[in-house]
């Protein structure tokens, strides 16, 4: 049977999630969309304001009676965190809880970083770790990586009984379909063309992971006819260098044909240096090339600004923390 107490962490938690899905409210409108009571709705914003979990921001004018205040969710009620691993350096940037990116560094291993979060003002409430593999909780091991030391069972183990706060770890590419998502309308897979390559499935909002948790890791599947090698070593980005946007957007179709085939996604996003560097001209060619196989769907470009891979792991963290909030567990 419900507590009185289990029922207003209940409201609150709908309370909160109202006001961080769409930023501002006021006392009537959140009547509107939970059903609660003036007295109720009021009680349960006066609370989160009294926690640190909203804020008044200003006051609607212009309307007959008293002008009713406007509640936002606190900026700076809690942090979060995003590492991503490269094979030379790590990249780390904090934002707050609307999403609000305050700081970023460029730390030389993962000790750095951590001193780097520790001796900021605004300490995280989770931190979300990109790797360029898949993380095999069985084990405590990252698989499928390259950066020296990382793939050494229990070190995941180890930072997070370093840190003073949640750590997850998931797929770089992985976390490039989280930035993305939000440019998409339903799903969508999210070919990663760079140093190293990867695949990502979002059946729009969620990603389908395989036993591993990581992202397709296509860049280990075998090319008939190239003398034995395989993805990586045909469109891994040092063995593009020196081809023409004709020669490079016949290459990727190659995985492409073979993607859309089995999975018949409504759309390919591609992502990376290789489409950046390449841009709208590269995507006209990969585009021109498929529309002559068997097989074609709308290519697009991603449409995420700065690091892929920071943004999204910074989503993905903020995820995490709105949700435990919502929850009332941020223990």
């Amino acid at each position: 049977m419900a507590t009185s107490r289990h029922l207003r962490a209940l409201n609150e938690g709908a309370a909160l999630e109202q006001l961080l899905a769409r930023g501002s409210l006021t006392r009537g409108e959140l009547r509107e969309l939970t059903g609660l009571s003036k007295p109720t709705a009021s009680e349960l914003l006066r609370r989160l304001v009294e926690t640190g979990l909203a804020v008044v921001t200003g006051h609607v004018t212009g309307r007959p009676g008293p002008n009713a205040e406007i509640y936002a969710p606190h900026p700076e009620a809690a942090h979060v965190a995003a590492i991503s691993l490269r094979v030379k350096s790590l990249s780390v940037a904090i934002c707050d809880l609307v999403g609000g990116v305050q700081a970023e560094f460029q730390a030389r291993d993962i000790t750095e970083a951590l001193d780097w979060l520790a001796s900021g003002t605004r300490r995280p409430a989770h931190i979300q770790l990109a790797v360029p593999g898949s993380y095999d909780p069985a084990t405590d091991t990252i698989r499928h990586i390259d950066t020296p030391g990382w793939d050494r069972p229990g070190l995941i183990g180890e930072l997070r009984t370093r840190v003073d706060c949640s750590l997850d770890v998931d797929n770089d590419v992985n976390l490039v379909a989280v930035a993305e998502r939000q440019f998409q309308n339903g799903p969508f897979t999210l070919l990663w063309v760079d140093e190293g390559l990867g695949l990502a499935i979002d059946l729009g909002g969620q990603l389908l992971r395989g036993a591993s948790g990581g992202a397709g890791e296509i860049g280990y599947l075998p090319v008939p006819g190239a003398g034995g090698g395989d993805l990586q070593s045909l469109i891994g980005a040092p063995n593009l260098d020196g081809l023409t946007l004709d020669e490079v957007a016949e290459r990727l179709a190659v995985p492409l044909v073979a993607i859309i085939a089995v999975l018949d996604p409504p759309r390919i996003v591609l992502a990376g240096g290789v489409a950046r560097g390449g841009g709208e001209a590269l995507r006209e060619a990969v585009e021109k090339v498929m529309a002559t196989k068997p097989f074609s769907v709308p290519i697009e470009l991603t449409k995420v600004d700065g690091d892929p891979v920071l943004v999204g792991a910074l989503r993905a963290g903020l995820a995490t923390v709105q949700r435990r909030l919502i929850q009332g567990d941020m223990s």
